[in-house]
């Protein structure tokens, strides 16, 4: 009998419970925000964002900037005076 995957609700449990043991607050933590954290983190240490999107798993580089958390919207905007 070959094992199951985990579902997003089991990865759900075992992140809360991981947090919680942590001393953290486990209402703020998910699997998601585990993922988009990995992706804003190696984005913002200048790795490629294929090979980050290939050890995620997202098809598409849009997808993948939904979950970059940084906040650059205004970097290098018009109106920055550089």
């Amino acid at each position: 009998m070959g094992l199951a995957p985990l579902s997003g609700r089991s990865i759900a449990r075992v992140v809360k419970r991981a947090v919680k043991a942590a001393g953290l607050d486990e209402t703020i933590f998910s699997g998601h925000s585990m993922r988009a954290g990995f992706v804003t983190s190696a984005l913002a240490d200048g790795q490629d964002p294929l090979k980050v999107s290939k050890i995620s798993r997202h098809r598409k580089i849009d997808t993948l900037k939904i979950y970059d958390r940084r906040e650059t919207e205004f970097d290098d905007h018009a109106g920055d005076g550089s």
